[in-house]
């Protein structure tokens, strides 16, 4: 087709009566018929190549919008919107029911209010014979007023024509102009729905470039949007990473003092254990100490002939005075007790080392309470007393000890006047003599 551009000073009249003015900056393509002069804005021009080349598998489909204007040389349409038609191409076919007429006249409302409906649009690749019938039938049945136009857009031809139905068929027409000017209304439509990813190969338009700077610019705050969150996301980050920091820190001070206690427990735990083994020791070490010999029973005094047998104890914290086992007194004592099943009766026997005979108690020992049931058979020699404890279920030589006289310094004595191997080894009914 025929191209040429040029500035127009002609006017128009709208079916309002208003006198439009024919945009200046104009292209013609092809020749212009006397009948109906078609002019669509270089954005609609745009958009519809967009809208086919999207997916050639598929056709597309959109309703043209714009206006009706009378001049001297005769009627005029105007095209300067497109809105879509989403499937209404379905199946081969192509199909306008009310749910596409719904959104169609609400996308017309919302972006071209002051606009009408001036024809439809159909692009694809390659159209045959069945195209044509279709494409007739769709025009009769839904765009059959006055002047009513077609734009197709053939994919693989990269052509594009305008038709009209006249004397019952569709009628190619010679030619068409594009202008270009200020078109808010269809640069809001394309951007809300974002029909300009196409390559500027394809479309080397001034549209294109336009519609992509309008997005640009839009997309500027989101990106700052993008930038200020980053940023923060940033410093919350930092900021947790601080608090971390910090928690790690508390909890390493937390170890440490726990750590220091359970040492410093630990110590004073050894400290008393230190302290009680020492007490047991130094205990243990009085208790041998209460001995000033091996000697417990004096011997019998040689120049007055009595036959006494005297007891003294190791220390004055158990007679209650300072006087120590004499030197003379009787080494060793040979204590006889019925054991069970052993011989009757009770007998004290003492040995002297030099050979000498034995001696027996002169008189029975006088009974010394103790604080239990069992009453002792007390024997005395001397100015010394010796007593029977019988042996209690339970007894040991300690609490015999802590019960008579209220500590344990007689244990050993006890141990050594009853000539007992292991101090833990006495049973019940078993006589012992305590001092």
């Amino acid at each position: 087709m025929v191209e040429k551009r040029y500035e127009s000073e002609e006017k128009t009249t709208s079916k309002a009566g208003a006198k439009v003015k024919i945009p200046k900056n104009i292209r013609q393509i092809g020749q212009i018929s006397d009948k109906l002069r078609i002019y669509v804005e270089d954005y609609v021009k745009t958009y519809a190549r967009q809208l086919a080349e999207g997916d050639y598998t598929e056709r597309c489909v959109a309703v043209l919008v714009g206006e009706y204007t009378q001049s001297e040389v005769g009627r005029n349409v105007f095209i300067y919107g497109a809105v879509e038609a989403e499937g209404a191409y379905f199946d081969g076919k192509v199909t306008f029911n009310e749910g596409i007429w719904a959104a169609v006249y609400e996308n017309i409302k919302k972006y071209f209010p002051e606009g009408e409906i001036v024809g439809w649009y159909y692009g694809g690749t390659g159209f045959g014979t069945e195209d044509g019938d279709m494409i007739k039938q769709v025009h009769i049945d839904n765009f059959s007023g006055r002047d009513k136009v077609l734009l197709t857009y053939d994919v693989l031809e990269k052509e594009d024509n305008f038709y009209l139905f006249e004397s019952g068929t569709i009628m190619l027409q010679p030619g068409y102009y594009i202008y270009y000017e200020k078109n808010q209304e269809m640069q809001g439509y394309m951007v809300d729905h974002k029909e300009v990813a196409v390559e500027e190969t394809k479309v080397d338009d001034h549209a294109i470039r336009e519609i992509r700077s309008i997005l640009d610019e839009k997309k500027k705050p989101a990106r700052s949007k993008t930038r200020a969150k980053a940023k923060e996301k940033e410093k919350d980050q930092k900021s947790m990473q601080r608090l971390v920091y910090t928690a790690g820190g508390l909890v390493a001070a937390v170890v440490l003092v726990v750590g220091v206690t359970v040492v410093y427990n630990n110590q004073r735990i050894k400290g008393i254990e230190t302290s009680i083994s020492n007490l047991a020791k130094n205990i243990t070490g009085a208790a041998s100490q209460s001995q000033d010999g091996s000697n417990i029973f004096d011997r019998p005094d040689e120049t007055t002939g009595g036959n006494s047998v005297e007891a003294s104890t190791n220390s004055s914290s158990v007679l209650g005075g300072d006087d120590k086992i004499a030197q003379n007194g009787l080494e060793e004592s040979n204590l006889s007790e019925t054991q069970p099943g052993g011989t009757e009766g009770d007998s004290l026997e003492q040995v002297t080392p030099s050979g000498a005979g034995e001696v027996t108690p002169t008189e029975e020992a006088k009974t010394t309470p103790v604080p239990t049931e069992t009453t002792d058979t007390s024997k005395t020699t001397g100015n010394s007393v010796l007593s029977e404890y019988v042996v209690e279920k339970g007894d040991t030589l300690a609490n015999i000890c802590f019960r008579l006289y209220g500590d344990y310094k007689n244990v050993t004595i006890i141990k050594e006047i009853n000539r007992l191997e292991d101090e833990n080894k006495i049973y019940v009914g078993q006589k012992l003599l305590v001092p």
